[in-house]
């Protein structure tokens, strides 16, 4: 059999074989040890429950990202944000409508590249509910 060309068996077992080698061990130094037990001393975390999470989390969020520069996420101000928002009507055989979006969107001081504003009200919308903007913030 020609070795430049394995079979999918030969492969699966070559696979197999390098997934059971154990990771090597890497050391922390004494700054990163540190680092790492500050930030878990300082991660918290929530119990909830499914139907609290989904009702805070509908598919009707609007996920929209802006960049912005360094000074504005340094010192603060308004960004504009421009999209659409699709809005359903009660009946299921209706197309939804795209309605355009533009608004200025205040840029806490300080704010620090991946941060998400939310925006609430102002998402997708179906006959029962309104999701919200979810602005996420990215550096230039």
């Amino acid at each position: 059999m020609d070795e430049s060309n394995p079979s999918p068996k030969r492969l699966r077992r070559k696979q197999k074989q390098k997934a059971a080698v154990p990771p090597k061990s890497a050391t922390l130094s004494d700054d990163d040890h540190q680092a790492l037990t500050d930030f878990c001393r300082l991660a918290t975390f929530e119990e909830t429950s499914f139907e609290s999470w989904q009702n805070t989390h509908t598919d009707l969020d609007l996920h929209v990202p802006i960049w912005v520069s360094q000074d504005l996420a340094k010192n603060g101000g308004e960004a504009l944000v421009r999209c659409s928002r699709s809005i359903k009507s009660g009946q299921s055989n209706t197309k939804p409508i795209r309605q355009p979006i533009s608004l200025n969107v205040p840029i806490p001081p300080g704010t620090s590249d991946g941060s998400r504003l939310t925006l609430p009200g102002i998402g997708d919308q179906d006959a029962e509910k309104v999701g919200n903007l979810i602005v996420i913030v990215h550096l230039k």
